[in-house]
């Protein structure tokens, strides 16, 4: 925040700006930014946007080299116009195959920089499967599954089975031949995500829930859960389905008040949540979006277990500037990590409100990150039998840090 922005909060306490330092920039280049996609789909190409800024280096030249794992991939000679401080470049880079990519950006240095600790950055590109599979299931054609199911069947890089139970059986894929879910956790590892909403018990059986939870917690299965009104996740209770939960009951909101949502801290970093490039303007599209087309009921099962981290919160009333909890009541978008497998739960089915005089723009961008993000490959750090996977590559002084220890255990 600007200091002006600060002292509009402070009453009718004066505040005094005083400058320190040298009010002129020393010769120096400085790699100002890089933008990178945080996940892109196997064969299509990474555009990596980078600005180098340059003070004093009038007339000049240097060469911005891209690293790709530690190889060299291209390098770039920029002229050093007079008058111009930032200069563009745009690198492309074909994503081979599934995982991690790192990438390393360097500006070489000029003779007399005054600092080369900023000349170059690192940034990482999840490299997710061509085709992810999804099976998309409800009771009935509640608006979230409506515009799931059209979003799915447009996109290219998404195979759909779907499964509706009412008002009659609309099986497609491999769910046609039984028109049931699977029941078995073989089955359900055919596919890379699993999508399900207002189920009653009926539909989604105990010895089917059994298998669902070995699909996630054995197989790294991916889950996402979508609450309703009738059934899911409060008639449940005491059923495997229940314990794949990230959250537990909590308080309901009255329902006589609007919702207003927000996003956490957590949620404003996530690459899941960026519906544009900008995380301050993806921050105040979620709130607009929702106060355009306000909802006012919201799941029981909105109380966010510790293992879990909540990316949006849905309050009744408006939220009180500055209010920054984790969203321990209240959580409408969260998530945690089961086993070898993840659990995203969205405790009301709203996420279609992202279409408000906008069509696909926020939601088909809300869903496609939130597919690859759930389908990246997580290389990280160790051996075949112990692994450390982290939540981002650098932090700054004072961070926390989210990371999973994967194990591999073998028993005689």
């Amino acid at each position: 925040q600007s200091p002006q922005e600060v002292a509009s909060t402070l009453a009718e306490i004066p505040v005094y700006v005083v400058p320190i330092g040298r009010v002129d920039r020393r010769r120096d280049l400085e790699m100002y930014r890089v933008d990178a996609p945080t996940a892109v789909s196997e064969k299509d190409m990474i555009l990596i946007d980078v600005i180098v800024t340059a003070w004093d280096c009038d007339g000049e030249s240097t060469v911005v080299t891209l690293f790709q794992d530690g190889t060299e991939v291209e390098r770039r000679t920029i002229e050093l116009i007079a008058g111009q401080l930032d200069h563009r470049l745009t690198f492309e880079v074909k994503a081979e195959q599934p995982g991690r990519r790192e990438f390393e950006l360097t500006v070489d240095p000029v003779i007399d920089e005054v600092r080369t600790e900023n000349n170059s950055t690192v940034t990482a590109v999840e490299v997710v499967k061509d085709k992810v599979r999804v099976l998309l299931s409800d009771r009935n054609a509640r608006w979230e599954y409506r515009y799931l199911e059209q979003l799915f069947r447009r996109d290219t890089h998404v195979e759909c089975d779907r499964l509706l139970f009412s008002p009659a059986i609309d099986a497609t894929g491999r769910r046609a031949a039984s028109n049931a879910l699977p029941d078995d956790v073989d089955s359900w590892d055919e596919y890379d995500v699993v999508i399900l909403g207002d189920l009653d018990t009926s539909q989604l059986t105990r010895q089917s829930q059994s298998a669902l939870d070995d699909f996630v917690r054995k197989r790294g299965g991916n889950l996402v859960l979508i609450a309703g009104r009738e059934f899911m996740p409060h008639r449940f209770q005491g059923q495997p389905v229940q314990e794949l939960l990230p959250v537990l009951p909590g308080r309901s909101p009255s329902g006589k008040q609007a919702l207003s949502v927000r996003s956490t801290t957590a949620g404003s970093m996530h690459s899941v949540l960026q519906v544009v490039d900008d995380r301050r303007e993806s921050e105040k599209i979620w709130v607009e979006q929702f106060e355009s087309v306000p909802f006012y009921w919201m799941s029981e099962f909105s109380r966010a277990r510790p293992t879990s981290e909540v990316l949006l919160t849905a309050t009744e009333g408006k939220i009180q500037s500055g209010d920054d909890s984790k969203g321990d009541e209240g959580a409408l978008l969260s998530w945690h990590r089961l086993g070898a497998g993840r659990v995203v739960y969205m405790a009301a089915p709203v996420s279609y409100n992202l279409r408000f005089r906008c069509g696909d723009r926020y939601h088909h961008r809300f869903w496609g990150q939130l597919l690859r993000w759930l389908t990246a490959p997580e290389m990280g750090g160790g051996t075949d039998y112990i692994r450390i996977v982290t939540d981002r590559m650098r932090y700054d002084a004072g961070e926390s840090v989210s990371a999973a220890v994967l194990l591999r255990l073998e028993l005689p």
